[in-house]
């Protein structure tokens, strides 16, 4: 099977008399792009600690300037990719859906491909401001986006030359070229962007109530979009984590934020509940921002609730490990899905409310599931709440409500479940208590501190 393709006359001659070259775009294109990849490889060959503060800045602006430009061509290969699925199959697999296409050469997942689907054939047919301020490089993916939306919304109420208008306005505004209160000229966020084009549609309409009316139906069309675009992908790694990628509307987001952010890892030099300095020795030296929240994200999904919001209640884990083992605190237990997990963290799931172990005897038949003598019941809490506002770690301010119950001599020792035994510990300050690295040790009161093991 022969397949035409168009040619393009480069204006030279070839070797064996005059005349132009004839070469396919594809040719073109193809060199192009790999002249570009090879550009890129010899500044990336380049020290960045050999660069200059202007060169730093220069670099990064130049570097987002071409991812800019690579999104467009990318959003300009799919658009054409879907015009094709609808005469016939794309690609060498047989593929009718230009997403799936792409998705199996990329590995992007198949449904942000699809939502990029979207975009780029509104920016091929209609929005050609924008189309050109991203292949210049001077306007950012996420920024085409939001004026992409907000026009598609205002398309209810005003003209197509409205829109375009507006529309070449607000990418002045998005690049820095033309913002009163950007003075500068740097790029505005995608956030505030957002705001700015739903003002600016909203005032182009005749009287004020009509401009609330529309700005109440945008932000609304928005949230009803934002629920539907809601995504969450987890992938096993194989080495004992997981990626996830998630999209989830700003409410939510700004919620889950709030979340994390309140647990966070504890301050490292802090006071108990009498005024004193201590140093909470558990408390990791120099952990990033993005580590804090990755631990109050695990910290959070211990706590997530299986019927209602009793204290202490998780979602349910089936956990099986030998009764040896847990006694003595080495080795593994292993998940009903099949992982491994560490006796360690078994020791400390076992306080809570939510996971059940299956404990194993010598002949590996099942000598206790349940979790009935190893529970403190809702009373016990409410009592023991009595006694603890926050976490029982002198100096933490974590709140009794987001604190689980530990044994302070474990239930797989032979600690009993009664309050004599019980002080509330943060998520943090929990692992730290089944750490082998760690002792805890009696403060003052009923508070308690953990300090390292000196070996």
């Amino acid at each position: 099977m022969t397949t035409a393709h168009a040619e393009t006359d480069l204006g030279c001659e070839t070797p064996w008399g005059p005349g132009p070259v004839r070469v396919r775009p594809g040719v073109r294109v193809t060199g192009a792009l790999l002249e570009a990849r090879g550009a890129v490889s010899a500044a990336a060959g380049v020290s960045t600690t050999a660069l200059s503060n202007d060169d730093l800045t220069t670099a990064a602006h130049e570097i987002t300037a071409l991812e800019s430009q690579v999104a467009a061509y990318k959003l300009a290969v799919l658009a054409e990719a879907r015009d094709r699925g609808q005469h016939g199959p794309v690609g060498d697999e047989a593929d009718t859906d230009p997403a799936a296409w792409l998705g199996k050469l990329t590995g992007d997942p198949t449904e942000v491909l699809r939502g990029g689907l979207w975009i780029a054939r509104l920016l091929q047919t209609k929005y050609h401001h924008t189309r050109r301020a991203l292949e210049a490089g001077t306007l950012r993916l996420s920024q085409a986006k939001v004026l992409v939306r907000a026009a598609e919304r205002a398309t209810k109420t005003l003209t197509a030359e409205q829109i375009a208008s507006a529309e070449e306005s607000l990418v002045l505004t998005a690049t820095g070229q033309s913002c009163p209160t950007n003075t500068k000229g740097r790029p505005m966020s995608a956030a505030r962007l957002r705001d700015e084009a739903r003002r600016v549609f909203a005032n182009m309409l005749p009287s004020k109530t009509e401009a609330d009316t529309a700005e109440g139906d945008d932000a609304a069309a928005e949230e009803e979009n934002a629920a539907r675009e809601c995504y969450l992908s987890l992938n096993d790694r194989g080495d004992g984590t997981f990626r996830g990628t998630f999209v989830i509307p700003t409410l939510h987001g700004r919620i889950l934020q709030a979340a994390l952010e309140r647990l966070t890892a504890p301050r490292r030099h802090t006071r108990d509940t009498d005024g004193t300095p201590i140093t909470d020795e558990s408390a990791q030296h120099g952990t990033s921002y993005g580590e804090k929240i990755g631990a109050g994200f695990c910290e959070l999904l211990e706590h997530l609730p299986t019927k209602g919001f009793d204290h202490g209640s998780t979602i349910g884990l089936l956990i099986t490990a030998a009764l040896d083992k847990i006694a003595a605190g080495v080795g593994t237990g292993t998940l009903a899905t099949g992982e491994t997990i560490s006796i360690r963290s078994i020791r400390r799931l076992a306080c809570n409310a939510g996971h059940l172990p299956v404990v194993l005897g010598g002949d590996s038949m099942p000598v206790d599931v349940g979790k009935s003598r190893r529970r403190f019941t809702r009373h016990q809490g409410y009592a023991l709440r009595a006694l603890h506002r926050t976490c029982g770690i002198a100096g933490c301010e974590r709140p009794f409500a987001w604190c689980e119950l530990h044994h302070l001599l474990e239930w797989s020792r032979g600690g009993p479940t009664d309050l004599r035994n019980a002080l509330p510990l943060c998520g943090h300050h929990h692992r730290k208590a089944h750490d082998p690295a760690y002792e805890m040790r009696r403060h003052r009161g009923r508070e308690y501190v953990l300090k390292k093991i000196r070996r």
